[in-house]
């Protein structure tokens, strides 16, 4: 299959998340767990993440209520700043920055924490810093139970996420950060699961959910081609990490 180069969509990506970040961040509700504790120049470090939700769940192993606590978080929040978000929205079509209809792709991460302690997989590196260069990540769409695809749904998501963007961006970010608990490649599950519950938002976008080596992306139905591939772009990146 013919390379594709995905740096533009991420540009565009880039700025249409700048553009949302600063009314997002500035928001009471998204008041941060965690803050930078040394703020050199090229040498911060903070004790946590900062840009994904915490997710506090009683039980990290009901996979279906932690699916559930994401999604009731990332839509409070979404819902918290959406007057924001249109403000911004609207100057960006006015601008002609999107097309006139086009909606805004915004996925989010959401991490699991349990007694204090966040549930992220552990970054292995080698002797020469960096993850090893043999670190694969391999996503995948069900096609029975919760959140399953139709078999060509599934299939098209297939070709897009390992065929056609998973090279580019290992060319972009290198290997992936993480693997499973088992010591193989990573794993990760995309889910049919609309995080709005199917409503019509100009604001539509993945959620990447990190519990522990359980790493899920809730993916919604997208009409329009682009914004599937930008988000689906988006998700995968931070798949990445863990």
């Amino acid at each position: 299959m013919k390379s594709v180069d995905i740096r533009p969509a991420i540009r565009l990506t880039a700025l249409l998340t700048l553009a949302l970040f600063g009314p997002w961040a500035a928001l009471p509700s998204r008041a941060q767990t965690y803050h930078n504790v040394t703020n050199q120049k090229f040498r911060t470090v903070a004790n946590g993440p900062q840009s994904a939700l915490i997710v506090d769940a009683p039980n990290p192993g009901d996979a279906v209520a932690v699916r559930k606590l994401a999604m009731d978080q990332y839509r409070a929040s979404l819902d918290a700043q959406s007057p924001a978000i249109r403000q911004q929205i609207a100057y960006m079509r006015l601008h002609h920055l999107i097309r006139p209809n086009q909606q805004f792709d915004f996925t989010q991460a959401a991490i699991v924490r349990h007694n204090g302690r966040l549930a992220i997989p552990p970054v292995r590196h080698t002797r020469a810093g960096g993850p090893p260069t043999t670190n694969d990540i391999t996503f995948n769409f069900p096609i029975s139970g919760d959140g399953a695809w139709t078999v060509a749904k599934a299939n098209a998501l297939n070709t897009l996420a390992n065929t056609v963007l998973k090279p580019e961006l290992k060319a972009l970010l290198g290997p992936p950060l993480w693997r499973n608990a088992d010591g193989s490649n990573a794993t990760v599950t995309v889910l049919n699961s609309d995080p709005r519950l199917g409503k019509g938002d100009e604001v539509i976008g993945g959620l990447v959910v990190v519990n522990g080596f359980n790493v899920e992306i809730l993916f919604p139905s997208f009409v329009d081609s682009q914004t599937e591939f930008l988000a689906m772009a988006q998700s995968m990146a931070q798949a990445f990490h863990g």
